[in-house]
């Protein structure tokens, strides 16, 4: 057996294997005896047919077709131990020439990234501690953004204007043609829509009691502040009578009571669960933006099995999602923002290629730090190694820049 290895570009391999007349058809003899053992043949105990009857029963061109997966499943492994990080076949052709049995693989690899030449400390990005600090302010804020819709209490609030955002309390009817409808109290939030749109932006700056009637035009949608009904004319035109009962808001009152209704154990326990997860949301944001300046620095090609692999994955995904929703895939694509499901898939492209890259580039800084790829803290650990070279560099410049 003779095989060549050569690299063709960043990615692919060009592997050839030939094989001389007898290896080839050794391999096919021991093909015969593998199939055999669970072949039952009439006159013979299964397994125990001498392979001159094998051939009888058992197709060559089916022998010769495992034969040639096996080949294939062999040179991988190879290339493994030799120190390729094989990602998969994209082809194998096969010829005869000359009495030899040759295949031609073009075989995708791990992209090969040399760091030898980047520059880190030209990254220019916020330091990581800093990038991943919390402050108390902003823990309160999501706390109150998660839990203020279940558990706030509403309340009047301390304020003399209504302003867009308040909670409106008013008593109102409708004036039509000299008519009125009977007066109902309503809560809503100013500004959202939830009153009668042509009404509400004419609401800001009232005071609790104030009065004001709105002239609304139904057939342009105009309407105005008046100073009496008795201003409406036409027979497009009706009038809102509003006061304002009170001016509203919903304050969170935290206590452990609410924060054990939430699974913890006390406010405490529930805030610092928020501040790790407001960390890890920084942490991953920084990783991403630092990883991807890493791979501005550097010659990158993401394999296409990888990308294929990752679309499928993510397809399923969605595929398992519209099913659970119980809708029809084409209105679930449709929901999601996309024209057809061609167009969903070049999107899943683009995004699995830059999901990709920065592995790839996160396996490789790996390597290059002296990180175990297998080790369950990889990832920070690179990224903090990472931060270190980024900005201790960039000190040392600073020191010598400063002593000069």
């Amino acid at each position: 057996m003779d095989k060549k290895v050569e690299r063709v570009s960043g990615t692919n391999l060009k592997v050839e294997v030939s094989y001389d007349g007898s290896e080839w058809q050794e391999k096919l003899t021991q093909m015969y005896k593998k199939l055999g053992k669970s072949v039952q043949i009439k006159g013979f105990r299964k397994g125990k047919a001498p392979l001159n009857i094998l051939k009888m029963y058992i197709p060559e061109e089916y022998v010769e077709e495992e034969v040639r997966k096996d080949v294939v499943d062999a040179i991988v492994k190879e290339l493994f131990a030799d120190g390729y990080k094989v990602v998969g076949v994209l082809s194998a052709d096969w010829k005869e020439e000359d009495g030899k049995k040759i295949v031609a693989l073009v075989v995708e690899t791990y992209p090969e990234i040399s760091f030898d030449d980047v520059d880190f400390t030209s990254i220019d990005i916020e330091p990581l501690d800093k990038a991943i600090a919390v402050s108390d302010e902003e823990v309160e804020k999501a706390i109150r953004e998660s839990l203020e819709p279940y558990f706030a209490i509403e309340k009047s609030a301390d304020k003399e204007e209504l302003e867009k955002g308040d909670i409106a309390l008013v008593e109102w009817k409708m004036i039509v043609d000299g008519k009125e409808t009977p007066a109902r109290e309503t809560t809503f939030v100013v500004g959202e829509g939830d009153f009668i749109e042509e009404v509400e932006p004419h609401l800001v700056g009232m005071k609790r009691d104030e009065k004001r009637y709105i002239l609304v035009n139904s057939e342009t949608s105009e309407a105005e502040i008046i100073s009496s009904p008795d201003e409406a004319e036409g027979d497009d035109v009706y009038v809102v009578e509003v006061t304002l009962k009170d001016i509203r808001t919903k304050e969170l009152e935290l206590s452990d009571e609410v924060a054990k209704k939430v699974g913890y154990g006390s406010v405490e326990e529930l805030k610092n669960a928020v501040r790790e997860n407001i960390r890890r949301a920084k942490w991953e944001k920084w990783r991403d933006e630092v990883l991807e300046k890493v791979a501005g620095l550097v010659k990158l090609e993401v394999p296409q099995a990888m990308i294929i692999d990752e679309v499928n994955a993510r397809y399923k995904g969605l595929r398992k999602e519209a099913s659970k929703a119980g809708m029809d895939w084409d209105e679930y694509v449709a929901r999601l923002g996309f024209e057809d499901e061609d167009a969903l898939i070049e999107k899943l492209k683009e995004i699995s290629e830059e999901t990709l890259k920065l592995y790839l580039v996160l396996l490789s800084l790996a390597n290059y730090f002296g990180i175990d790829t297998n080790d369950e803290k990889m990832e920070e650990k690179v990224i903090e190694k990472l931060g270190e070279v980024i900005f201790a560099g960039k000190v040392e410049g600073e020191q010598e820049n400063g002593g000069e």
